[in-house]
C-alpha cells in the first residue's frame, strides 16, 4: 500500500437501557477480528468495556484518516449487525 500510514480511530459502542451486563473485553475483541477483513488493514484493536459501553481503539492501515475512520466505522457496524447479542448497540463516534 503506497503512501499509507498507521491511523488510530476511536470509537465507542454504546449499550441499551435494558441491558445491565458488562461484556467481556477479549470476547468483544475476538469477535471484531472474525469480522475483519484482509482488505480492512486493521492492523490493531484495543477494547475497554464499563458500565456504560465499550470503547475502541482500532489501528488501521490507511492513506487518510477519513478512509480509516469508514474502515473501523464499517467493522464496528458488520460485527454488530452480525451478533444477536449486540444488535441493540449503538455505534458513537
Amino acid at each position: 500500500m503506497t503512501g499509507t500510514a498507521m491511523h488510530l480511530i476511536t470509537l465507542t459502542l454504546t449499550r441499551p437501557a435494558t441491558e445491565e451486563t458488562t461484556p467481556d473485553p477479549v470476547a468483544i475483541t475476538d469477535l471484531l477480528w472474525s469480522h475483519a477483513r484482509p482488505e480492512n488493514h486493521v492492523e490493531h484493536l484495543r477494547v475497554r468495556a464499563g458500565p456504560d459501553g465499550i470503547d475502541l481503539a482500532v489501528f488501521v492501515l490507511a492513506e487518510d484518516e477519513g478512509t480509516a475512520l469508514l474502515t473501523a466505522r464499517d467493522l464496528c457496524t458488520r460485527a454488530l449487525r452480525g451478533t444477536p447479542g449486540l444488535a441493540d448497540w449503538h455505534l458513537v463516534d
